[in-house]
């Protein structure tokens, strides 16, 4: 008989991944230089990696920084490479192992066109960190998007400064993050331990996202739910939930909705309005619910999706408890060639 999935503590590593973000800050500063002086960024990576650039990716196209930037799967950037790709461009391509083949090839590829190549992975003794100039590494099996975040965002913050530095409102909110996203992951363990028994109740769940919540909406059901717990899953746009996928709302589907805090909050308000209208309560993670002490009201919109990564990322630990399936099982990944 085997034996039963324990509920898993949470990471008692996590304010130590997320302290070695921030002694990166040299490198991502350098890294930031090279992007505004070639004046096109490219972040690339494939499934929970593409979805993490999400975030920096949104909050850099929104901002008055001169610097382009795109967020491209990687067989798209291999089989597709934009037109511009070469010296005046910097990629960042982004796997938690740094060997994603097509990552990797991709990577190759932005190189051998004369771009500077930047690894995010978890150590910098891989393929991917062989095929790149500068490393990003965060150390850790376990808190992985919120680190990542934590990396690039602050190399978003020194291409929206417009000196090259951090103003002091930045650094103290990064500086104080670790300590705030320890509070948020103990403060939401209640609400993550009642929805997972929701969630869990079902094989179906549909899940909504906007703004730099897209891509963590994207990772919950795409990677979470479908791949590591083989439920049946979909992710929306909040916005264009009312064209087509509103018309599958029922009662008995979960549907999740993180909510951020954001210019892009109200479509996710809208679509939580009409659920709890015409179907009953939807699922919401409200990262307005996370205390983030020490962090100014003003730095929250741009800082939010952090503390929603937290959530979800111990969001799924509970599942694998409630459903007793175990994250790591698959059926393919990593087992045959594709």
């Amino acid at each position: 008989m085997e034996s039963a999935i324990a509920l898993r503590p949470i990471d008692p590593e996590l304010g130590e991944v997320l302290d070695g973000a921030l002694r990166q800050r040299a490198v991502l500063a350098q890294v930031a230089a090279l992007a505004a002086q070639a004046g096109e960024l490219i972040f690339v990576g494939a499934g929970g990696s593409w979805a993490s650039s999400v975030p920096a990716h949104f909050l850099l196209n929104h901002s008055e920084s001169p610097v382009r930037c795109q967020n491209i799967q990687s067989g798209e950037f291999i089989t597709a490479p934009p037109p511009q790709l070469g010296a005046r461009t910097v990629v960042v391509a982004s796997s938690h192992t740094g060997s994603t083949p097509e990552t990797v090839e991709a990577a190759n590829l932005a190189r051998r066109r004369g771009a500077v190549t930047v690894s995010l992975a978890r150590d910098a003794d891989n393929p991917l960190a062989n095929a790149s100039q500068w490393h990003l590494t965060y150390g850790s099996d376990r808190t992985i998007t919120p680190a990542k975040h934590m990396l690039l965002g602050q190399l978003v913050e020194f291409l929206c400064s417009g000196s090259g530095q951090l103003s002091q409102e930045v650094i103290d909110t990064y500086d104080r993050l670790p300590s705030a996203l320890q509070d948020a992951s103990v403060q939401s363990e209640p609400w993550l331990s009642d929805l997972a028994v929701e969630i869990g109740r079902h094989d179906t769940a549909f899940v909504l996202g906007s703004g730099p919540n897209f891509g963590l909406s994207y990772l919950l059901s795409m990677c979470y739910l479908m791949e590591m717990q083989w439920m049946n899953s979909a992710c929306f746009n909040s916005g264009e939930f009312f064209h087509g996928a509103f018309e599958m709302a029922q009662e008995g589907t979960p549907l999740v909705g993180p909510l951020g805090e954001g210019d892009t909050k109200p479509p996710g308000e809208l679509a939580v309005r009409f659920l709890c209208t015409y179907v009953g309560s939807p699922l919401v993670l409200d990262s307005r619910d996370l205390a983030f002490s020490g962090v100014l009201a003003s730095a929250r919109p741009r800082i939010a999706h952090m503390g929603m990564s937290i959530m979800i990322a111990r969001l799924i630990e509970h599942l694998e408890f409630v459903r007793q399936h175990d994250l790591g099982q698959r059926r393919y990944m990593h087992k045959v060639e594709y």
